[in-house]
C-alpha cells in the first residue's frame, strides 16, 4: 500500500540510491593463505579461488586479497585464477575493484606475467613487467641466499 502512495519520481530515487549503495559494495578480505595455503601451486586451487572472485565481482564488490603468509605462488595457479579472470570480466575491471594487501612483489610480478603472458595486460607492457618479474625473482633468489648462510 506505502507503494500507491509515494510519487514515481520518489520512487525513482529510491531505486537509483539502492543501486549506489549495491556499487559501493566493500566485502571483507579475502585470505589467500586460508584457502590456497602459503604457496599455493595448483590450477585447481587457482579455479577454485576465481569462482569466488568472479561471483564478488559480478555482485560490483570491491576486492581485497590478503596474501599475508604466502611466500611465492605458481605461474599455473596464477594463470588459472587470474589470467582467466582478467579474460572473463577484462582487465580495466579488475584494476579497478581489486587491492592486493600483502603481496611481496615477487608475488605481484608472478600475476602481471601471468596475465602478460595470456594478453590479458596488453603488448605495450609486457616488457616491463618480464623485467619486474626478472628483478623480483633476483631479489627473493638473493635474500633466500643471504637467509640460508
Amino acid at each position: 500500500m506505502a507503494n500507491y502512495l509515494i510519487s514515481k519520481k520518489q520512487r525513482l530515487i529510491l531505486q537509483s540510491q539502492n543501486v549506489h549503495q549495491k556499487m559501493n559494495l566493500v566485502a571483507s578480505p579475502i585470505k589467500v593463505k586460508e584457502l590456497a595455503g602459503a604457496n599455493p601451486s595448483s590450477r585447481f586451487t587457482g579455479a577454485n579461488i576465481r569462482r569466488r572472485l568472479a561471483s564478488r565481482l559480478n555482485r560490483s564488490e570491491q576486492l581485497i586479497l590478503d596474501f599475508e603468509g604466502v611466500e611465492t605462488i605458481s605461474e599455473t595457479f596464477a594463470d588459472e585464477c587470474f589470467s582467466k579472470l582478467g579474460k572473463a570480466v577484462g582487465y580495466a575491471v579488475i584494476e579497478g575493484r581489486t587491492e592486493l594487501r600483502n603481496a611481496s612483489p615477487y608475488v605481484k610480478s608472478i600475476i602481471i606475467s601471468a596475465m602478460d603472458s595470456h594478453g590479458v595486460i596488453g603488448y605495450n607492457s609486457a616488457r616491463t613487467s618480464y623485467s619486474r618479474l626478472r628483478i623480483a625473482r633476483n631479489r627473493y633468489n638473493l635474500s633466500r641466499m643471504r637467509s640460508s648462510k
